[in-house]
């Protein structure tokens, strides 16, 4: 376990990310939207991990603002579902003209895992949902995330599904990051080491992923399925099957997929949306930093 933070360390010293820039359809959240109206487990997540870097190699102005920088974005790009995926390959004219990318919707089962979202303010998977998603060796169903998660309105359902393609540009996760960004910093021995962990003791790796913050599943399930995941396959980019093993882990991995999206410049945004999302909870992450 103590590698870990090291290797968190690492891989932000590592990388010089770059600010500025606009991001494809419009903001999610106006002007008005503040740190609290955020699904708790999403706040929680970026929390935990701002508290272990601080914790390992200190706080400093340019890390505060990526974290805020970065959760600004995370609403818009997964509407905080871990299992979230987007290959952004358009498929039809009818597709463009709505603005599409790739596929349609996945929505029900979206809405399968969360019809009590408002009970528990977080927005929780399912490891069936996770199968479902993720089973098939050369195309699964997805999500478009930006519609369904607007001022406080979670679901649209009734909308189509396809199946999409997994690619080294698959975009999966909270942040939406692909194969094609592993070798930013050193994120490579980072997923390494989490894959070891999962190996050999499970439990460690649920908590080092932040996993159950995101599942509603029993913490033993969980374990069970990153065991499973760390033992079948390498996450990788050589081969189609190194790229779903790395998309596994990053919806299984919050806490990978958050790592890696912090290390991502807003152009990397950009390709998806037009408007820049707006940084968020400044007043939290500077508290914990002024608290270690």
């Amino acid at each position: 376990m103590k590698t870990l933070p090291f290797l968190a360390t690492l891989l932000f010293c590592t990388h010089a990310f770059a600010m500025g820039g606009s991001a494809p359809g419009g903001p999610l959240y106006d002007e008005t939207t503040r740190c609290k109206d955020l699904p708790a487990n999403l706040r929680e997540s970026f929390f935990q991990t701002f508290r272990e870097d601080v914790a390992s190699s200190g706080s400093s102005e340019t890390r505060i603002q990526n974290y805020m920088r970065i959760l600004g974005y995370a609403p818009r790009e997964s509407s905080g579902y871990t299992l979230a995926a987007n290959d952004e390959m358009p498929r039809t004219i009818e597709e463009r003209q709505r603005g599409l990318t790739g596929q349609e919707v996945y929505i029900d089962r979206v809405w399968l895992d969360n019809k009590h979202w408002k009970k528990s303010n977080s927005v929780k998977a399912s490891l069936e949902s996770y199968r479902v998603i993720y089973g098939r060796e050369s195309s699964t169903y997805t999500l478009k995330n930006r519609e369904f998660m607007s001022h406080g309105r979670l679901f649209r359902r009734g909308e189509t599904v396809s199946k999409f393609t997994i690619h080294r540009s698959t975009s999966v996760g909270l942040i939406q990051v692909s194969a094609d960004q592993l070798g930013r910093g050193n994120t490579r021995a980072y997923l390494a080491s989490l894959v070891r962990l999962a190996q050999t003791d499970p439990n460690a790796a649920a908590t080092a992923c932040l996993t159950r913050l995101y599942f509603s599943d029993s913490p033993s399930q969980v374990a069970r399925e990153l065991n499973t995941l760390a033992r079948s396959c390498t996450p990788g980019t050589t081969s189609d099957s190194d790229v779903l093993c790395f998309d596994k882990w990053t919806a299984l991995c919050p806490a990978f997929n958050i790592r890696l999206g912090l290390l991502l410049p807003d152009a990397y945004f950009a390709q998806k949306t037009k408007d820049k999302s707006a940084p968020q909870c400044e007043s939290e992450f500077r508290k914990i930093a002024a608290s270690l």
